[in-house]
Formats: C-alpha cells, sequence, structure tokens
C-alpha cells in the first residue's frame, strides 16, 4: 500500500499554513453572510434550510435522524439536537417508524414546508449587492490557489498510479 501524501502546505503566498483552515473560514464566512442576508428578510437560517430540504427530499417516508445526519454532513448527535430545535418552532416531527418500533422518522410539517418555501424563494432573491459583499470578504486568491494546487495533486497522483 503507497503512503498517502500529505496536502502541500505552500499556496497563496503563506507556506507555514494548511490549506484547510482557509477553507473552513471561507465556508463559515459565507454561510455567515447568507444567513444574515435570510435572516434580515425573515427567512430561516442556511442551516435550516439544509436540513428542511434534506426531510423534505425524503418524501412522505420520512427520514431517520442517522440517515439525516449522513445527508447534511453532520454528528448524529448535533441533528438531534437541531431537530429538538426545529420541533419547538413547529418545522419538523418525529413520528414512530411503521415497522421499527423504536425507530422515530422525521418529517416536515405544513409551517415546516412553508418556511422552507420562503427561505429558498430568499436565496433566490439574494441581490447582486449581497452576493459582492459576499464575494468581497471570502480569501478568492487564497481559494483560487488551494484549488489549483489541489488539482496539480490529484493530476499528479492520478499520472503515478
Amino acid at each position: 500500500m503507497e503512503p498517502v501524501e500529505p496536502v502541500p502546505r505552500a499556496f497563496g503566498g503563506h507556506p507555514d499554513r494548511s490549506i484547510v483552515p482557509d477553507l473552513i473560514r471561507a465556508a463559515e464566512r459565507a454561510e455567515s453572510v447568507i444567513s444574515a442576508a435570510l435572516i434580515s428578510v425573515g427567512a430561516p437560517h442556511l442551516r435550516d434550510l439544509a436540513v428542511l430540504d434534506e426531510i423534505k427530499r425524503s418524501g412522505a417516508a420520512g427520514v431517520r435522524t442517522n440517515q439525516l445526519a449522513t445527508r447534511v454532513g453532520a454528528s448524529t448527535s448535533r441533528i438531534a439536537h437541531h431537530l429538538k430545535s426545529l420541533e419547538s418552532r413547529g418545522l419538523a416531527s418525529r413520528r414512530p417508524h411503521d415497522t421499527d418500533g423504536r425507530g422515530v422518522v422525521i418529517h416536515l410539517t405544513d409551517k415546516g414546508r412553508r418556511t422552507l418555501a420562503k427561505g429558498v424563494a430568499a436565496l433566490d432573491r439574494l441581490t447582486a449587492n449581497q452576493l459582492e459583499e459576499l464575494r468581497g470578504q471570502l480569501p478568492v486568491e487564497a481559494l483560487r490557489a488551494a484549488h489549483m494546487t489541489l488539482m496539480a495533486e490529484l493530476t499528479n497522483s492520478a499520472s503515478r498510479r
């Protein structure tokens, strides 16, 4: 088995920094700016929209907590906490599983469907100014350099196999 090569640490003029913290900061900043824009027009937080959308995608059958966690890329305990918040606001409900007496399935409520629709519409209406503000707050050049570094590494790795 070949050893895994680390991602190069030199990019964007920061040879002492890893690519991962920059990517995490950029994602967190994007989420913060978009969520603030959504909340300013009375729509739900971006994370709420992501969870509500995944519940909606499950259809009439609903979705189990562990499946939902996998789909949104979160831990089961984090999703369970998030679901308590959604339930307390009347956006989602838990029901017993039809065949597994111990299991529960999550469904959207009517209010959850309306809230999701409102949030999606608000996302669609984000103004060019808000999107430009977001772009101005992200380390675009560092992200571009990180992308180029990762693509070069993937290409080199594939050619060595």
